[in-house]
């Protein structure tokens, strides 16, 4: 009888061995702090996510090269092309666009420790129109004389206008970005860009010709020897000193224009799904009908992830 006290006992001396251990492994996590129980949520940056944006952009649109290739295909077959070359010349130069507008974009991120890897679409609704500025220019040749000595005198005149309007844009980026502190996320990307714009073009070249022809006299009884006149100014009040001629294009449509964009930006987290962006673009846009748009933009804009 009296090994059962002592048998109680032993009993007693194990479980009071055993329980600590038992809870350390049940409620050691919270103990140690390891629960995110009071303490600050890392933001999430790996995932999907969307937002919108406003944004300022500020660029240039070349017409320089608007009017060539209309020029050249009216004023084919010409003496006036074919030895002057009027559709090189420099009719129209670059003018300055500005235009406020807002966008939105949406994409994708991976996330490898602090490097963060991902892809982006942005579609933007800018207002921006650019005139070309251009004076008309005039010039004056003479041909050399032809095998019968005769001068022909080209008074010549172009002009032309061009416009463009950007429509809208989207793009197709891949960024990449190293996150700072949890809360910060520089990045730099790279991307394709398409959108749509609306032209116009309008160049006319004109000119007028006065040819003069040598007159004979002669020299003792039998020699005649041509001697050309100076060639004289086309005087419209009489028809027969000048001709007149005129050619032209005009050209008014919509199109795709493709480029390119490129540029950094930050996101900063505001809460596990929420941040803010601030960003700086550059896009640029091969030419369409001739006309060069290159776009610089900063943007400030709010996103979400989930």
């Amino acid at each position: 009888m009296e090994s059962a006290p002592v048998r109680w006992v032993l009993c007693a001396v194990l479980l009071c061995a055993f329980a600590p251990s038992a809870a350390a492994q049940e409620f050691g996590p919270a103990l140690r702090g390891s629960e995110s129980v009071g303490q600050p949520i890392r933001p999430k940056w790996s995932g999907f996510y969307f937002g919108g944006d406003v944004a300022f952009g500020s660029g240039n649109a070349n017409f320089s090269n608007a009017t060539q290739s209309p020029l050249a295909y009216a004023l084919r077959d010409t003496v006036v092309e074919a030895d002057f070359n009027p559709s090189s010349w420099p009719l129209l130069g670059t003018a300055t666009v500005q235009s406020s507008f807002v966008g939105g974009y949406a994409g994708y991120d991976t996330q490898w420790q602090d490097v963060i890897l991902g892809a982006e679409i942005t579609y933007a609704h800018p207002n921006v129109k650019a005139t070309a500025p251009g004076t008309p220019m005039g010039r004056s040749f003479t041909n050399a004389p032809d095998a019968t000595g005769a001068e022909t005198e080209y008074d010549i005149i172009a002009g032309a206008s061009a416009s463009l309007q950007l429509t809208d844009y989207g793009t197709a980026r891949a960024r990449a970005g190293w996150v700072v502190d949890d809360i910060f996320l520089p990045y730099g990307f790279v991307g394709l860009a398409v959108g749509r714009a609306n032209y116009t073009s309008s160049s006319t070249v004109s000119w007028t010709t006065a040819t003069t022809v040598p007159t004979p006299y002669l020299v003792g009884t039998s020699v005649v020897t041509l001697t050309p006149q100076p060639v004289l100014p086309c005087d419209p009040s009489v028809p027969e000193t000048c001709a007149s001629y005129s050619e032209g294009n005009d050209q008014t449509g919509n199109a795709w224009i493709y480029g390119f964009d490129a540029g950094v930006g930050v996101d900063v987290a505001l809460m596990r799904n929420v941040f803010l962006r601030g960003e700086f673009e550059y896009v640029h846009f091969f030419p369409v009908k001739g006309i060069t748009l290159e776009l610089a933009t900063a943007r400030a804009g709010v996103g979400f992830k989930f």
